[in-house]
């Protein structure tokens, strides 16, 4: 069986991001690894220009599925 690829999007409004709010989607990312799955994360994203980066990135990596955590 194929291993799943998981694409992992932390979003944040700009203002709100802080070092708090990236432990928080650190904590988010490291809950995907009881799956037997690899994970594509870029850090948290806080504008449209890196969203689209991203998620360009995942149809590039083949990623089967994405987690939004906002």
């Amino acid at each position: 069986m194929k291993r799943l690829k998981i694409g992992f999007m932390s979003i944040s409004k700009a203002s709100w991001l802080t070092p708090k709010i990236q432990k928080l989607a650190d904590a988010a990312r490291a809950s995907l690894d009881v799956l037997d799955a690899d994970v594509v994360f870029h850090g948290v994203t806080s504008t449209e220009p890196e969203a689209i980066a991203r998620a360009t990135d995942f149809v590039e990596q083949g990623v089967d599925v994405v987690v939004l955590h906002f």
